[in-house]
């Protein structure tokens, strides 16, 4: 989610009244902005309606930085303010949603959301007012990921796949991406990690997953965990020879 800072501090200035925490909010938001000296003037004037490379730019010269251009486009990951904005900022578009259009069942977690309703029509209406809102404030709707279906069918909140059977049971199932994810970090930490370590990583996992995985899909991720704990075995005890020589 892109968070223009001119609309954030809009929207803490209507709902924050203390001005010791409002002058607080909008120091840390404008330690945020990015030099874009670099830029051209068409660029910069355009700069808030388009993609902007964060991989690019690190590698900018950074004679080139001079503090004449800022951008206030987002918010540094893992501040407080960050998260808080996260849930935030799209209140304009929770408040269109459940008081404007009256939609009972609708929730949002962050930048993911759902709204059930029983005419197709009407949810077809909800997404293009609801991409008109968005776009107002600087917020793109990823088109590829919002779909329309019926409860019936399988469609994914939050990684987990849900479906609804026609005796009112849901299923939930573990999106496939979040096991090949979590295969190749386990792959990747086991030579890093201690033993101890590697357990605690996999069985909190394992814990917070095992009921909505299948059968053999726990029984795969058991047999890869035990032979990736063979390797921090290996690790650890060819650290503990090196640390003794």
């Amino acid at each position: 989610m892109v968070i223009r800072h001119d609309v954030l501090m809009e929207l803490f200035g209507r709902y924050v009244d203390n001005e010791h925490a409002l002058w607080l909010l909008g120091k840390t938001v404008e330690r945020s902005k990015v030099d874009v000296s670099y830029m051209t003037d068409e660029e910069y004037e355009n700069c808030l309606d388009t993609v902007f490379n964060s991989l690019l730019y690190h590698y900018i010269n950074k004679s080139l930085l001079t503090g004449e251009k800022f951008m206030g486009k987002h918010l540094n990951i893992g501040d407080q303010v960050a998260q808080t904005a996260g849930i935030f900022y799209p209140m304009r578009i929770d408040n269109f949603v459940k008081i404007v259009r009256s939609v009972k069942f609708y929730g949002r977690y962050m930048d993911d959301s759902y709204a059930i309703h029983e005419n197709k029509e009407f949810l077809q209406e909800l997404l293009e007012d609801i991409i008109k809102i968005a776009k107002a404030l600087g917020i793109t709707v990823n088109t590829r990921k919002t779909r329309i279906c019926k409860l019936s069918d399988h469609w994914r909140f939050l990684q987990i796949q849900y479906s609804l059977t026609d005796t009112g049971r849901v299923i939930q199932k573990i999106n496939p991406k979040r096991l090949t994810d979590m295969r190749r970090k386990m792959k990747k930490l086991a030579p890093r990690l201690s033993e101890k370590e590697f357990t605690d990583l996999y069985t909190s996992w394992f814990k917070n997953h095992y009921r909505i995985m299948s059968r053999q899909q726990r029984s795969n991720m058991d047999m890869l965990f035990k032979q990736l704990k063979e390797v921090t075995k290996c690790s650890t005890q060819s650290h503990s020879q090196t640390e003794g020589n």
